[in-house]
């Protein structure tokens, strides 16, 4: 949850970067180290929900669900002309992300019976 939240400030670092050259530094800074920081979250999410019984096909399916999140992300690039409704729309999915993270349950779904 914490990973979600620097992220959506880090996009709001972004979406304000017009305003001042300070919001470019404050934007590289927490996305970048969010960047970092996914290596390690995304092992600990699959984890999590799946446990080590069943953790190959638990990443096949987080991890798929991140990579298109992540496509989603770079394509956005190309399809808002203004880079303004490129954050807001980034800002949306993370948010619908955090929301996804925040109600689901933490029991392990892949272990045996």
């Amino acid at each position: 949850i914490i990973y979600f939240i620097f992220i959506i400030i880090g996009f709001i670092f972004a979406y304000l970067m017009p305003h001042g050259l300070v919001f470019c530094w404050l934007a590289g800074i927490v996305i970048f180290a969010a960047q970092g920081a996914l290596c390690n979250l995304l092992p600990s999410y699959v984890t999590t929900k799946y446990g080590r019984w069943d953790y190959s096909a638990g990443y096949k399916v987080i991890g798929t669900i991140f990579e298109i999140g992540a496509g989603i992300g770079v394509m956005a690039t190309g399809i808002f002309k203004n880079p303004g409704q490129m954050f807001i729309f980034d800002l949306i999915i993370l948010a619908i992300g955090l929301v996804m993270m925040i109600v689901s349950n933490d029991k392990l779904i892949g272990r045996p019976d």
